[in-house]
């Protein structure tokens, strides 16, 4: 009878035994999906904290775009560079066209456009500065892209 009783209890015990090791296994799976979500969660933070940093420098080279044509007081194209971000800006009488463009490590750059009226004292006519949608604006957008070509500033 001792003999019976001791195959059971053996048998628990490698019950037991099982049990803790498919519980630990178990936690452990359940800690890794959820650092991997983690990990997922700040990346994708990152990538929006870095398309919202590069719009806003593109934003601000085609506000300096603006600045420099109104400064030239010319009808002539303009291609520059402000930190990280390029711009161009093209006079027509006394609208002036100007984008501003970072290129991304990965992915296409991010551009935004502006369009300004000048004017009778050269400065912007209040109220006159506007974003425009940057697809519509290829000229600059062509001028942008032989000044990289040209490897200009």
């Amino acid at each position: 009878m001792t003999g019976a009783i001791l195959t059971v209890r053996r048998r628990m015990g490698a019950r037991r035994g099982i049990m803790a090791l498919s519980l630990a296994l178990s936690l452990m799976l359940i800690v890794y999906v959820a650092l991997m979500g983690f990990t997922l969660l700040v990346a994708a933070g990152n990538l929006r904290v870095e398309n919202t940093w590069a719009a806003t420098q593109a934003l601000y080279a085609a506000e300096a775009a603006i600045d420099v044509a109104l400064q030239s007081d010319s009808s002539r194209s303009i291609v520059g560079q402000c930190g990280r971000a390029r711009y161009a800006a093209i006079t027509q009488g006394a609208r002036i066209s100007a984008m501003g463009q970072v290129q991304r490590a990965a992915g296409a750059p991010i551009r935004r456009a502006l369009r300004a009226q000048r004017g009778p004292d050269g400065g912007i006519v209040r109220g006159s500065w506007r974003p425009v949608p940057p697809a519509r604006q290829t000229r600059l957008i062509a001028l942008l892209h032989q000044a990289e070509e040209r490897g200009q500033p």
